[in-house]
C-alpha cells in the first residue's frame, strides 16, 4: 500500500497473500449435503492433515467426515439455523485429522446468496486452537476489522464563515457526531464545539486547535480524533477562500475508525508474520528480478553471516557462497522466472559464513504483480544436514553388513569344506591302523603315521588361522607396540623356517639393512614375516631362492619378500588379500589356509602400514610392506 488507501484490486491482492500466510485454512463450499469444496486455502494442511487439492472435487475426502461424532449434531444443527436465518455463524468443535488426532477447531463462515436470495454456497475461515482457545476471540476481532477496513467511507462536512455561523453541513456529520436536529438550527457554534468536545477522550487539545484555527483564517489543519465510543475521526480543516480573501472554513471529518484499527491489525499481523520468519528454522528469503535479496529473516541471515537481515539487502548469493553454487543458484532462479514455474525442494550443499557444509531442500517460486509479469522470488530453504549424515551412516552400516556377510559366508565354507574335508583320509588311514595293525609292515605303518601327522598339522594351521582372523575382527587381540629391529627380528623367523626351506633345497637370505627399527606389535611383526615366508616357500620350486630385504621410505620401512616361484595371476590378484582369494596347493603339493594374506593385511594395517604385492606369472612375486619408524626418530629428522 502506497497511500492511506488502497484500490480494490491492491486490497484484494494483499488480503490473497495474507490468507496464503495465516495458519487458518480458508474455504467455499457448495450446499450440499456432502459440504463439497469450491476452494481451500493452503492452511488445510496444517490443520487437518490434507492437501488442499484432496477436498477438491473429486474429493478424496470429506470435510464434514472429519467432524467429531459427538459434537457432529450439535455443529449441523448451529450451521442449519445461521444459514437460514441468513445470518453468519461462529462455532467451536472438534475435528479428527489424518492421523486420527484431535482437535479443537474455530470456524466462522456465512452463506452466499443469489439475486434471489437461493443459497448457493458457503464461505468461511477454520482455525487450530487446539493449544491457545483464547485466542478465538482475538481472532475473530482481528477478521472483522479486516472486512470493515476494505468498505467505503463518506466524510461529514461542515462550513462556517468568519463570523462563525455555519453556512453548509451534510446529514452524514450529524449522523457522524449524533447531532440533534434542534441543536444545529439554532446556529451556535460554541454550543456545537462543546457537545461534539464532550464526545472526545482529549477534549483540551479539541479546543485549543479550534481557537488557534479560529484566530488564523488561512492555516491548514489535520488531526485524528478519538472517542470515547471507541470511534477515530480524522479532521481536516481549511480555510474557504473567494477571490483570494479567507471568507469561513471547511471542516471536513472522516470516520477512519476501520483504517485506524485496520492499520493497526496490519501493524500487528506484520509484527506476526516477522516473528514467524523471524522463529521458524526455516531460511526464507525475497529476492528481485536481478536475484538480489529484498528481505531475509533470521536464519537466513545467520547462514549467510550477517549481524541484522537488513545487512544482505541488496546482495546476491555471490557475496556469501561459493562461486559454482552461486553460479548455479543465480541460474535456476532466473530459469525459474523466465518460466514462471517453482523450483520445488531441491537438494543442494552448501556453505555457511562458519566454514562448515550444510545439506538443505531449496523451494522457490516466483512473485507476480496484478498484471502477472514477474517482480522476484521468495523462497525457503530446509536444513536436511541430519538426514543426509543418517543416510550417509545407513550406506556405510549396508556396507559393512554387506561385507560381514561376505566374512560370514567364507568362513562357513572353510568350516565347511577346508574343515572338514580332511577328516575322510584321516578317518580311513586309522581305521586301517586299527583293523589292519597286524598284518601292517612297520614301513606301512610309518607312511600312514606321517600322512595323519601332515594332515593334522594342516588342521592346527587352519585352525590357528581362522582364531587370529576372528579375535582381530571381533577386536579382541591386543596390540602392543614398541620400538623394534627389524633385522633381528627376520633373522628369528629365518631360523624357524630354514627347515622347511631345505626340505626343498630353497635358500633363505637376510638382505634387511643396517639393522633399521621399526615401530610395531613384536608378535603380529612375527606372524606377518612368518606367513609371508611360508607362503613363499609353499609357490617356489625346489632350488629356488627367497630373499628379505628393506629400504627407507620417509616416515616409514619398506620390507620386501621377494622369490622366484611360481608368480600369480594377473586377475588373481586383485582378491589375493581378501576373503574371496581361494586356496591352492604350493609346488609340492602343500596345503594351505586361504586366510594367511588377509590375516597379513589385517596385522599390518593395524600397525599404521600398507601391503601390496608385484607379482609375473611363471618368474616370481614380491610382497611389499610398510610399517612406520618410532615417533622419535620422526621427531629428530
Amino acid at each position: 500500500m502506497t497511500g492511506p488507501f488502497m484500490t480494490d484490486y491492491e486490497a484484494t491482492i494483499n488480503l490473497s497473500l495474507i490468507i496464503d500466510h495465516l495458519p487458518s485454512m480458508i474455504y467455499r463450499r457448495k450446499n450440499d449435503p456432502d459440504w463439497s469444496m469450491e476452494y481451500v486455502s493452503f492452511g488445510s494442511q496444517k490443520i487437518t492433515g490434507y492437501q488442499p487439492c484432496e477436498f477438491l472435487s473429486p474429493a478424496k475426502i470429506s470435510y464434514k467426515n472429519l467432524l467429531f461424532e459427538e459434537d457432529k449434531k450439535t455443529i449441523l444443527n448451529e450451521i442449519d439455523i445461521a444459514l437460514t436465518n441468513k445470518t453468519p455463524f461462529t462455532i467451536s468443535y472438534r475435528i479428527n485429522d489424518n492421523r486420527n488426532n484431535l482437535k479443537w477447531i474455530f470456524e466462522r463462515g456465512e452463506g452466499i446468496y443469489s439475486p434471489d436470495n437461493k443459497l448457493i454456497a458457503v464461505e468461511g475461515f477454520i482455525a487450530d486452537i487446539s493449544e491457545e482457545k483464547t485466542v478465538q476471540k482475538k481472532y475473530d476481532e482481528m477478521l472483522s476489522l479486516l472486512n470493515s477496513a476494505i468498505n467505503a467511507i463518506g466524510e461529514g462536512i461542515l462550513v462556517v464563515n468568519t463570523n462563525n455561523k455555519i453556512t453548509y453541513y451534510n446529514t452524514k456529520f450529524l449522523k457522524m457526531w449524533k447531532i440533534p436536529e434542534a441543536l444545529i438550527a439554532r446556529d451556535r457554534i460554541e454550543e456545537l464545539v462543546r457537545f461534539t468536545s464532550d464526545q472526545l477522550k482529549d477534549q483540551k487539545t479539541f479546543i485549543e486547535s479550534v481557537v488557534q484555527l479560529s484566530h488564523e483564517p488561512y492555516m491548514e489543519g489535520k488531526e485524528i480524533l478519538e472517542l470515547k465510543d471507541g470511534r477515530y475521526i480524522e479532521r481536516f480543516s481549511r480555510p474557504q477562500i473567494m477571490s483570494g480573501k479567507a471568507v469561513g472554513r471547511v471542516w471536513s471529518f472522516l470516520d477512519v475508525t476501520e483504517r485506524v484499527l485496520f492499520d493497526d491489525l496490519l501493524s500487528k499481523e506484520r509484527d506476526l508474520l516477522q516473528a514467524l520468519m523471524n522463529n521458524i528454522p526455516d531460511t526464507i528469503y525475497f529476492k528481485d528480478k536481478e536475484s538480489k535479496f529484498t528481505r531475509i529473516n533470521k536464519a537466513q541471515a545467520k547462514m549467510l553471516g550477517v549481524s541484522h537481515p537488513s545487512e544482505a539487502i541488496g546482495k546476491t548469493d555471490f557475496d556469501y557462497f561459493e562461486p559454482e553454487h552461486a553460479r548455479q543458484a543465480y541460474e535456476d532462479e532466473q530459469n525459474m522466472m523466465e518460466s514462471k514455474e517453482g523450483l520445488i525442494a531441491k537438494v543442494e550443499k552448501i556453505r555457511c559464513a562458519g566454514g562448515e557444509y550444510r545439506w538443505v531442500t531449496a523451494t522457490k517460486v516466483p512473485f507476480l504483480d496484478k498484471d502477472g509479469n514477474v517482480t522476484g522470488l521468495v523462497g525457503i530453504s530446509r536444513d536436511i544436514t541430519s538426514s543426509k549424515i543418517a543416510e550417509e551412516k545407513l550406506a556405510k552400516y549396508s556396507q559393512e553388513l554387506n561385507e560381514l556377510n561376505a566374512s560370514k559366508d567364507k568362513l562357513f565354507s572353510i568350516i565347511a569344506h577346508d574343515l572338514r574335508s580332511p577328516f575322510g583320509p584321516l578317518l580311513g588311514l586309522s581305521e586301517i591302523l586299527d583293523v589292519d595293525y597286524d598284518s601292517l609292515s612297520t614301513e606301512d605303518i610309518k607312511e600312514y603315521n606321517h600322512e595323519i601327522n601332515r594332515a593334522l598339522k594342516n588342521e592346527y594351521g587352519l585352525l590357528e588361522d581362522l582364531l587370529n582372523w576372528s579375535r582381530m575382527e571381533t577386536g579382541k587381540i591386543t596390540i602392543t607396540r614398541s620400538d623394534l629391529n627389524l633385522f633381528e627380528k627376520v633373522n628369528k623367523v629365518t631360523d624357524l623356517m630354514n627347515a622347511n626351506a631345505k626340505n626343498k633345497n630353497i635358500s633363505l637370505i637376510n638382505k634387511v639393512y643396517n639393522d633399521p627399527v621399526v615401530f610395531a606389535d613384536a608378535d603380529m611383526l612375527h606372524s606377518i614375516v612368518q606367513n609371508l615366508l611360508s607362503n613363499a616357500i609353499k609357490f617356489t620350486r625346489p632350488g629356488g631362492s627367497i630373499s628379505i630385504s628393506s629400504k627407507d621410505a620417509g616416515d616409514f620401512v619398506e620390507v620386501t619378500i621377494e622369490d622366484n616361484g611360481i608368480g600369480i595371476k594377473e586377475e588373481d590378484i586383485k582378491n589375493i588379500f581378501g576373503l574371496n582369494c581361494f586356496t591352492t596347493y604350493g609346488t609340492n603339493k602343500e596345503k594351505g589356509t586361504g586366510l594367511g594374506l588377509l590375516i597379513c593385511k589385517e596385522m599390518v594395517e593395524k600397525n599404521g602400514g600398507t601391503i601390496r604385492v608385484e607379482s609375473v606369472y611363471g618368474k616370481g612375486s614380491k610382497f611389499i610392506f610398510t610399517l612406520p619408524k618410532p615417533e622419535k626418530m620422526l621427531t629428530e629428522h
